[in-house]
């Protein structure tokens, strides 16, 4: 559907409040709002050698505890009349990010006309091939295999290739990649990444980073050097240079407060976000000694959650 035609709607019923229909059935929750408005320009080779070029509207939606709240039609077109200047054209195809499990996009299919609601029709997006002259294969010759007249008791010489075992060892690149994510990547993400890689390296490779890196925590690198884990040598990192360097995760994991995680950016790719939150041992007060005792409980929750969620992947390794 065009931006041009969503617009139209928007205008026609500026009293009414929007729901957004995903194409399970579902609805996204009814204080969802618009949060982001952006033109995506894409310049892409197909795989036939054809240099082409795509353009669309993209709708970000996000909630929160805020069940009150309700983005009306009026509200929206305030919104999107305010990406006038960079979305440039009313033709632009519309589609919406929307996170179930992991951050999808769902093309923006049509629109319902209630009596006090409009309902955004999405649609399932599937991938195409645009030089199937150029890639498919020849169409292969009909087999005269008669499955009636073959004897599969009788086995070729090249049969036990095929069924012996082999067993192989784990491959490093089929490790499932973790973000743990907190304000400064100075405390808690730093923890939860060397606990994750120790307790179960074998299914994940951990990383940390921060919103707003800053420097580790000293009492942390003690709490941990006395379970046996060097962390002096850590260095922060920034949560944006692993977007801007292409890395992908399987997992995002914020350990930092819910107020504060919804600040963690969206990164791309199938990545499933998970909430894991932890006192922040920067905020500790008191004495060297009463703040260590603090980190140290922080310490062991954190690695009491990473080993429950290791034995739903590596038993073996949590135990």
């Amino acid at each position: 559907m065009k931006l041009s035609e969503l617009k139209k709607s928007l205008s026609q019923h500026p009293g009414a409040n929007i729901r957004f229909h995903l194409p399970n059935g579902d609805f996204v929750p009814a204080h969802a709002h618009v949060t982001e408005v952006a033109r995506i320009d894409k310049t892409f080779v197909d795989c036939g050698g054809t240099l082409r070029n795509d353009s669309l509207c993209r709708l970000q939606t996000w909630f929160a505890d805020d069940v009150d709240h309700r983005l009306t039609a009026n509200k929206f077109l305030k919104i999107l009349e305010k990406a006038k200047s960079f979305l440039v054209s009313d033709v632009l195809e519309v589609d919406v990010e929307h996170e179930v499990e992991f951050i999808s996009q769902f093309p923006l299919e049509s629109v319902e006309v209630l009596q006090d609601e409009i309902i955004l029709h999405l649609a399932e997006r599937h991938t195409a091939c645009l030089a199937m002259e150029k890639c498919l294969p020849p169409a292969r010759p009909a087999s005269d295999f008669n499955p009636l007249k073959f004897n599969f008791r009788e086995q070729s010489a090249s049969a036990d290739c095929c069924t012996q075992t082999t067993i192989t060892q784990p491959n490093q690149n089929m490790k499932k990649k973790v973000l743990f994510v907190c304000i400064h990547n100075s405390a808690r993400s730093q923890m939860a990444e060397a606990f994750l890689n120790q307790i179960c390296g074998e299914e994940f490779e951990a990383h940390s980073a921060g919103i707003e890196p800053g420097k580790l925590n000293s009492i942390v690198v003690e709490a941990m050097r006395e379970v046996g884990i060097d962390i002096s040598g850590n260095k922060t990192k920034a949560a944006f240079d692993f977007i801007k360097s292409g890395h992908l995760f399987s997992y995002v994991i914020t350990v930092c407060d819910k107020t504060s995680a919804e600040r963690c950016p969206i990164f791309p790719g199938i990545t499933k976000r998970l909430h894991w939150g932890f006192p922040d041992p920067s905020s500790f007060t008191g004495t060297q000694e009463e703040k260590l005792a603090k980190t140290r409980e922080v310490r062991d929750t954190i690695k009491a959650r990473i080993e429950a969620w290791c034995e739903e992947f590596c038993p073996a390794a949590a135990v």
